[in-house]
């Protein structure tokens, strides 16, 4: 429902405020009604005049009936108001010697004053109801009285009693009516969107939120802090504090003071909580307080796990160019603009599919750029939770939240000053840190959460990702503004499908600490490695080749059981050698199986193969018996 002005009088008052009606925004509803006097007077009438004003709802009317309609209704009621100068400038232009002022129930205070002025007889006269007033023209009319002054019913009224009517309301005294009225609504409504603001950001805070009155009694609970206490918001306001958490306010009695606490403990329900109070100071007054409540068990598990994720990335770059292996043509052009960019200061986003080595080209880029010998910070957007990677990204004042350092944190940004930041699937950046780091980029500067200062860094952002950016625009997760913030200079890195003659010198690299494994390796055909698609790329055959490792232990190594253990390592799950679920196969040589799965696929070796969970390289080479 949009706030509302309802303008209410007889036909001239109706009149009088269709024409100083001023310009009033979209959001502001109005209506001019007609409400005879008949209505305001009637005792049926009064009974149902309260339904006939919706609540929020600002009602217009004249000086006399504002006063009759305040003591009756509970809208906010704004009277017409009647000035001295109005009637003064009235009264001069009748041009009578004797004028009679007919007013609704109460008197005006400055006839009195204005007939000495004009030297002018005025008589004022107040009437209760329809019937009176009526029978007073009638009088006045037998007295020879020919003009009378009042509201917009007189003025109708009096022509039909041979007088001149003349209305007391100006159209100024309308317009500033008008004025007062909107400037109620657009106060009334700013309060209403501060409301609403402060209850969304109660409700979206992962703390919970009790906000008190100056009486410290309950005015808002969040969501979060209903299941902290086990109560619903409507047990909870109108309460007193000491009513909904007897065990805080016994345990700190000057809890809520003119002074912010923090991380006070408390138990209740038999769970541990910790409360931060905060009081609402407004022109030095205390008007009442905040408090912030966090279960001390979660607090403590997401401290453990985010220190944990942070403390195992050292903050310097330990590999280089030298250290990325490899020679096909795709990954040279790789290496070769990402040692072009490294000469550069804009900002990189690499490409690349789970497991390409997204971080070794960033740790390369940053130790051959002029920042080498400043920090290198990588950071996992997507490991770190939504509620606390604002305050690692950004870092925090002391008792800027519960559980916050004392003393606060520096963050990430300015760990990484002068150096590098890394920062690893940025697709995972939630939006509100998507603005807040563009900001950072444009400005080149961050505030503390809780903080004030405005600290200057100077950082060189690396960005990653294995989603498709532009897809995740369309969809709505990623800022364009970003995107191309981050993305001046732009890399990808290959898969490992698409760079296959790397693949022995990589599983080579990864063996080489068992040096005569290593040596017999060279001996034996790797075609099953390079028949494989590897979706995890580098990194699972990384993977493979330590369980390559693990499986050669005590082994023979002969060719035949070097291949077999190969075959093993990279089909885990699937092989020859895997338990046959059929009793009846136990017995069968590895020969009448290969024809068994031949037998099932009509003769197509690449569907055997498929059936034996070996690659069709292998199942020739069986086939022939080597």
């Amino acid at each position: 429902m949009n706030p509302k002005i309802v303008i209410v009088g007889y036909r001239s008052f109706s009149n009088l405020a269709k024409q100083a009606l001023i310009d009033l925004p979209p959001w502001v509803e109005y209506e001019i009604t007609e409400m005879p006097l008949q209505f305001l007077t009637a005792p049926d009438s009064v009974q149902n005049l309260q339904s006939f004003f919706e609540t929020g709802t600002i009602v217009i009317c004249g000086d006399r009936s504002a006063s009759y309609l305040r003591k009756i209704i509970s809208n906010f009621v704004v009277q017409i108001k009647v000035t001295g100068f109005d009637l003064l400038e009235i009264i001069s232009q009748i041009g009578s010697k004797e004028i009679v002022v007919l007013n609704f129930r109460e008197g005006l205070d400055s006839i009195e004053k204005i007939a000495s002025l004009l030297n002018v007889r005025i008589r004022q006269i107040q009437f209760q109801d329809f019937e009176e007033a009526s029978a007073i023209l009638e009088s006045l009319q037998e007295e020879g009285i020919t003009d009378v002054v009042g509201g917009s019913w007189i003025c109708e009224a009096a022509p039909q009693y041979g007088m001149r009517g003349h209305c007391y309301y100006t159209q100024n005294s309308m317009i500033s009516a008008f004025q007062f009225a909107y400037n109620i609504l657009k106060t009334y409504r700013t309060e209403i969107e501060k409301f609403a603001q402060f209850k969304t950001i109660v409700d979206m805070n992962r703390s919970g939120v009790i906000s008190l009155d100056t009486r410290s009694k309950v005015k808002i609970i969040s969501k979060t802090t209903e299941q902290l206490l086990g109560l619903k918001s409507k047990q909870a306001i109108g309460k007193p504090l000491h009513e909904l958490i007897p065990s805080l306010v016994a345990a700190n009695p000057t809890l809520l003071g003119n002074e912010p606490q923090y991380n006070l403990i408390f138990e209740h329900n038999h769970r541990k909580l910790a409360v931060d109070v905060v009081p609402v100071h407004t022109h030095g007054v205390t008007m009442g307080h905040i408090l912030a409540l966090d279960d001390v068990a979660n607090l403590q598990e997401i401290e453990q796990k985010i220190r944990k994720k942070i403390t195992q990335k050292p903050m310097v770059a330990n590999y280089g160019f030298h250290d990325i292996i490899g020679s096909s043509p795709a990954l040279q052009e790789s290496i070769r603009q990402a040692k072009k960019f490294s000469r550069a200061n804009s900002s990189i986003l690499i490409h690349g599919e789970s497991g390409t080595g997204k971080e070794l080209f960033a740790q390369s880029i940053h130790r051959m750029s002029a920042r080498h010998m400043k920090p290198f910070v990588a950071v996992n957007c997507a490991a770190l939770p939504e509620t606390l990677i604002d305050s690692e990204l950004f870092g925090y004042e002391e008792g800027s939240f519960t559980g916050a350092r004392k003393g606060g944190k520096v963050g990430l940004f300015e760990l990484a000053h002068q150096g590098t930041i890394f920062l690893d699937e940025i697709s995972e950046l939630p939006l509100h840190l998507q603005s807040r780091l563009l900001r950072v980029l444009q400005e080149k500067e961050i505030v503390r959460i809780g903080g004030d200062q405005v600290i200057p860094i100077d950082v060189r952002i690396v960005a990653a990702s294995n989603k498709d950016l532009l897809k995740c625009i369309k969809e709505g997760s990623f800022r364009e503004d970003l995107y191309f913030r981050i993305g001046v200079l732009q890399l990808s890195i290959p898969p490992l499908c698409r760079r296959k003659e790397d693949i022995p010198l990589l599983f080579k690299h990864f063996i080489q600490s068992h040096e005569r494994l290593t040596a017999k390796v060279e001996e034996i055909d790797l075609d099953l490695l390079l028949s494989y698609h590897w979706p995890g790329n580098v990194r699972e055959l990384e993977n493979v080749a330590e369980r390559f490792l693990v499986l050669s232990e005590g082994e023979k190594l002969t060719r035949g059981t070097l291949r077999d253990l190969l075959h093993l390592a990279l089909f885990p799950t699937s092989s020859l050698s895997s338990p046959i679920e059929d009793p009846e196969e136990e017995a069968l040589s590895e020969a009448e199986l290969i024809e068994k799965a031949l037998i099932e696929a009509n003769g197509n070796k690449e569907k055997a193969a498929q059936i034996l969970g070996i690659s069709r390289t292998t199942l020739w080479r069986k086939m022939r018996g080597e």
